[in-house]
């Protein structure tokens, strides 16, 4: 993973002071957490079974987030540019996902690690 440049900081921040008033300072020390990661066209961002560890914030590109159901794609969420996401029970809960995420479109994702 990557550093963020001061370009995707200042999109990180004004999503973040959409949803809480988060000061200058507290976003420079969450700032330093934040990583940015690629994924092709295709790439599976998130597989079942896989631990969710990140909460990440999309750039650019779309990810597909799914469940499969008596065999069939279930559609749980379609991330566009500027949302949030994450498989929020296996992160909250350090179990296994049972969703899948994938990436539509090539994709650029600002992530935060849970430790």
């Amino acid at each position: 993973m990557n550093p963020l440049n001061e370009s995707d900081k200042d999109r990180v921040l004004q999503f973040l002071l959409k949803v809480y008033p988060i000061t200058q300072k507290d976003f420079h020390l969450l700032s330093q957490k934040l990583r940015k990661k690629y994924f092709k066209k295709g790439e599976i961002v998130l597989n079942l079974n896989q631990i969710e560890t990140k909460n990440s914030f999309v750039l650019s590109g779309i990810i597909h987030q799914y469940v499969i159901m008596d065999g069939n794609i279930v559609t749980m969420d379609i991330t566009l540019p500027g949302m949030i996401y994450s498989s929020v029970i296996s992160y909250v809960e350090n179990e296994e996902s049972r969703q899948m995420q994938v990436a539509l479109t090539d994709v650029e994702v600002v992530c935060i690690e849970k430790k």
